[in-house]
């Protein structure tokens, strides 16, 4: 009972593995062809292998679906598969388990990479974004400070602008005043120097007049002292005739001549001086 129990739970776990064609429709038994029954060596012991002819899956099929006799399958064929299709099933359920804690390995790597990937990406833009912000705010800053030193700039242009504009102005008044001032200055000094000079010439007109009339009244005064000279000169020579007509005898006529003589070496040369010391030297 245990065996047959177990011949038919195999042959109903094989249903799933009966043969289909392409279209997804079971294959026909007219076209299924009974094959050789193979051993699958890696699934047996080499005892195993080298006693028995393990039947194939489609003789278990064929088995199932009363396309062959019970007959004609041994006990022992199908105790044989039964225990390799089981150590297939645990091979493939250990492989099963392989596979999926692989999977699990897999997925949580993946899981994990994922969320690095995310964190990173995240990160990636948390970092840009904070660049892009960073730059624009420093491009905004630069963009202020180039608004504010164009407006610096320009208030000191404009400010120096004015302020040259308006020391040129005034430089302009001052030169204008200046040369107003140097204007009349040198009209007061041309005009007082032409009263100065009319005023020399006055002067010079006046002292050519009073030189001249000091010459005229030198000439005068000359004339008269001439003719006072001449008349006192005749006076004293009369005087001297007489004296001379008096003295004769006197010895004081050497004494006349030798003074007379002397006087004349002393440089009296007018005529008046000369009898004045005449009769000085006379008396």
């Amino acid at each position: 009972m245990s065996g047959t129990g177990t011949v038919n739970s195999q042959s109903l776990r094989l249903e799933d593995s009966s043969p289909f064609n392409p279209d997804g429709t079971r294959a026909s038994r007219a076209d299924e062809q009974p094959a050789a029954a193979v051993t699958p060596v890696s699934a047996l012991s080499p005892s195993d292998a080298g006693s028995v002819n393990i039947i194939s899956d489609e003789t278990l099929v064929s088995l199932q679906e009363g396309c062959i006799p019970h007959s004609a399958v041994s006990y022992d064929a199908l105790l044989k598969k039964s225990i390799m299709l089981l150590k297939e099933k645990i091979c493939l359920e250990d492989e099963n388990k392989k596979l999926r804690a692989r999977n699990e390995s897999l997925k949580q790597t993946n899981k994990t990479i994922r969320e690095t990937s995310v964190r990173l990406h995240a990160k990636a833009e948390q970092e840009e974004e904070y660049i892009s912000n960073t730059l624009l705010k420093r491009i905004q800053k630069l963009k202020n400070d180039k608004e504010a030193l164009a407006l610096k700039y320009e208030q000191e242009e404009e400010f120096l602008t004015n302020d040259l504009t308006r020391k040129l102005s005034q430089l302009q008044n001052e030169r204008d005043e200046l040369a107003g001032q140097i204007e009349a200055e040198q009209g007061w000094v041309v005009d007082t120097l032409l009263v100065k000079i009319r005023k020399l010439e006055a002067e010079i007109s006046a002292n050519h007049a009073a030189l001249e009339q000091l010459r005229r009244e030198k000439v005068d005064l000359e004339n008269a002292l001439e003719h006072e000279q001449e008349a006192l000169f005749n006076t004293l020579g009369k005087q001297m005739d007489k004296l001379e007509a008096e003295k004769r005898s006197l010895v004081f006529v050497p004494l006349i001549h030798v003074g007379v003589l002397t006087l004349a070496m002393s440089g009296y040369t007018t005529r008046c001086e000369l009898m004045l010391r005449i009769c000085y030297w006379a008396l």
